[in-house]
């Protein structure tokens, strides 16, 4: 009986050991991806601070692109409006 006792402590206070080393191993990789997790995210703002940075810039260039696109072809049909009207006054006379 004394010898299962003996067994039976001293396995029960490995088993705290085991327990214990366990928490601790947890609580140091739960740190460790906790750390990771933020890293991550302050580089994945980043990125998205220069896309949209990137993407601002794209849209002011395409929206200046088509404006000028806009101005030219507006002058070009008020200039066929012009010679259109111009020969029909001549035909006219």
């Amino acid at each position: 009986m004394k010898e299962e006792r003996d067994y039976h402590i001293a396995n029960k206070q490995e088993n705290i050991k085991s327990k214990d080393a366990m928490k601790k191993d947890y609580d140091t990789v739960d740190k460790a991806q906790t750390f990771e997790i933020t890293e991550k995210s302050g580089e994945h703002k980043d990125k998205v601070e220069k896309l949209n940075v990137a993407l601002d810039h794209n849209r002011e260039d395409l929206i200046r692109k088509y404006e000028d696109k806009y101005q030219r072809l507006k002058e070009e049909l008020e200039l066929r409006l012009k010679v259109e009207i111009h020969e029909i006054e001549e035909r006219k006379n």
